[in-house]
């Protein structure tokens, strides 16, 4: 599960996996810092381009990224971030943002050797 956050509207989306979540986030947006990404424990989550995305006079391209664990140490997880969450997306995963916490809360409990 991916969980992916239009920093325009502090909307959530939730994806059931990378390849979901790179195929609607356009690669241009990711690159403007448009999207931010969580793997499934809210972990963060960088896009890293094999092809880099461009904007010129007349073409826009998309180019091409991976999402990969986050090596920026100020990205926050999920679970500190979500409190700026407005929207959650209609999925076939989560009804609300709280349903969304109270399962970060739990797999985070899991994770760390909770029960």
């Amino acid at each position: 599960m991916i969980f992916a956050q239009a920093t325009d509207n502090q909307s959530l989306l939730v994806f059931p996996n990378a390849d979901a979540a790179i195929a609607y986030c356009e690669g241009i947006d990711v690159a403007e810092d448009g999207w931010r990404f969580w793997a499934s424990f809210g972990e963060p989550l960088e896009a890293v381009f094999s092809t880099p995305a461009s904007r010129g006079r007349f073409l826009v391209s998309s180019g091409v990224y991976t999402l990969v664990p986050g090596s920026d140490t100020e990205a926050l997880p999920l679970q500190q971030s979500i409190a700026g969450i407005r929207i959650l997306e209609p999925n076939p995963f989560f009804d609300t943002v709280a349903s969304v916490q109270n399962y970060l809360s739990q797999s985070g409990s899991v994770k760390h050797g909770g029960a």
